[in-house]
């Protein structure tokens, strides 16, 4: 899967009669990690949105197309002046006109996946960038809509990664029997998800399983962004952040009561944690014995197998799917796995 990124948020600049203005912004498609740009042409589609109404006609559109080769792409929309728009805040969407990856409900689509991105809201008075939020826009299982806020800066722990969603959501094709189990109690069930980034995977529980009680965990320097979301989603009964470094002791407050499942969903790619990622899935599986551990893993380095040869030592795997993600940017087929490991 790709994404649009915006490397300069939008800001509007007046012409000098103050009768028209453009919205300029820099964007890129790239990888999740960012380590690669999208090497194939895409027809992109270019929306200025009312920030105060989703479904107001747009105020002005334009089309672009991603070129093979490039890393950047500099867009401007032209703004002609009606009655009461320069008062207004609006939104910049920018869409592939085709394979959007933002159905997240829909599984083995065909040909590479392209995340939109939305801006934060700007006004349209002048010279003022938008800040430096994107948000994505998703359709998770049942069709229920999504809406997640990631930085537009380069860490990578504030940034969504759409690729391992699929290991939670309600997904057509493939099935985990005690997955599906699991999330199909109907007593609340204790969830805690390691490594959260910007909270995809747990707001998506809390949206789609009502009984999921929700402990997203990361680092303290992801905490606001996660917050910020749970706070747009109006799932805060549901849902609770809490700081986990996994090289420090686990606090008793996270396991105060039993964990009925563990998420864990992209964060395999970086070998010299994985050390510290099994000792935490250990310990936690250790104070809540039946926890069954989800984890969807997106290969990318053979050096990557390490952290299941530690696994294969503490846990004992009782299920295994790989599901597909289209193709990446060269065409090749993009899947991720999916794994159910629970103590022997």
């Amino acid at each position: 899967m790709q994404y649009i990124r915006f490397l300069k948020t939008p800001r509007f600049v007046y012409t000098n009669d103050r009768r028209s203005g453009t919205v300029f912004a820099l964007v890129t498609i790239a990888s999740d990690l960012g380590e690669s740009f999208f090497l194939q042409d895409v027809a992109l589609t270019i929306k200025l949105l009312n920030g105060e109404s989703w479904t107001s006609l747009p105020l002005s559109v334009t089309r672009y197309t991603w070129k093979a080769g490039m890393r950047t792409l500099k867009i401007e929309l032209d703004l002609v002046k009606q009655k009461e728009m320069f008062h207004r805040t609006a939104v910049l969407s920018v869409s592939p006109e085709q394979t959007a990856a933002d159905d997240l409900s829909q599984s083995g689509a065909a040909g590479p996946l392209v995340s939109s991105a939305y801006s934060s809201p700007f006004g349209l008075s002048g010279g003022i960038e938008a800040e430096g939020y994107v948000e994505r826009r998703l359709i998770i299982g049942w069709k229920k809509a999504l809406l997640v806020w990631e930085e537009t800066g380069e860490s990578i722990a504030r940034h969504i990664w759409c690729n391992t969603l699929t290991s939670e959501i309600k997904n057509e094709g493939k099935r985990l029997d005690v997955l599906d189990k699991t999330l199909g109690l109907s007593e609340d069930l204790e969830v805690l998800e390691l490594g959260s980034g910007c909270g995809i995977v747990g707001l998506a529980l809390a949206s789609l399983y009502k009984n999921c009680l929700v402990t997203p965990t990361d680092l303290p320097l992801a905490e606001e962004i996660i917050v910020k979301n749970i706070e747009c989603s109006g799932l805060q009964g549901n849902i609770n952040f809490k700081p986990l470094d996994w090289d420090q002791n686990i606090p008793e407050n996270l396991t105060a009561r039993p964990l009925g499942l563990i998420v864990v969903a992209d964060c395999t790619y970086n070998a010299s944690s994985a050390p510290s990622l099994v000792r935490v899935l250990a310990e936690l599986s250790r104070r809540s014995p039946g926890a069954v551990i989800s984890l969807a893993h997106k290969k990318r380095h053979d050096s990557e197998d390490v952290f299941f040869q530690l696994m294969d030592k503490s846990f004992r795997k009782i299920e295994q799917i790989q599901r597909a993600l289209g193709t990446d940017s060269n065409g090749e087929a993009s899947n991720v796995d999916i794994y159910i490991f629970q103590l022997p």
